[in-house]
């Protein structure tokens, strides 16, 4: 019987801006799909750049909300930076709700704009370490 990959969920809701980018980037880069959803005034830009790639498997409308899901490209991450980057400014996110996958497993999910969780397995908490990140010290352990 083959051995079942360990994982640890930590919230960081409170975690520093300086250390949320970093996080947020090494997550973006081990993703190979996302789920977004926005509110429809605030993100119309951000659809009309994405639909430009022609690249996104499901966009769904509900109740003046947008989501968008798919596989992510170099280009859909370029993009997704450049929407986090305001947040890095000291100004405002669309990303209330966000999700990042690998393979089938969310490997950090935003609710709310505040409420980030990351699930990591040992090898991803190493490399995090390496970038001088602790994510156990610095996060709550929920599992």
């Amino acid at each position: 019987m083959a051995k079942q990959q360990e994982y640890k969920l930590f919230y960081i809701g409170n975690i520093s801006l300086g250390k949320w980018q970093q996080i947020f980037e090494y997550c973006l880069n081990k993703a190979d799909y996302f789920k977004l959803q926005f509110n429809e005034n605030v993100g119309n830009w951000f659809l009309k750049e994405i639909k430009s790639l022609k690249l996104i498997n499901e966009i769904d409308r509900i109740k003046e909300k947008i989501v968008l899901s798919g596989e992510l490209s170099d280009d859909i991450k370029e993009k997704i930076l450049m929407l986090q980057q305001p947040l890095y400014d000291g100004g405002c996110t669309i990303f209330w709700d966000f999700q990042l996958y690998v393979e089938d497993r969310i490997i950090l999910y935003i609710e709310n704009i505040v409420d980030i969780v990351v699930k990591l397995n040992p090898l991803e908490i190493e490399e995090l370490r390496k970038l001088d990140i602790n994510i156990e010290e610095c996060a709550k352990t929920m599992l």
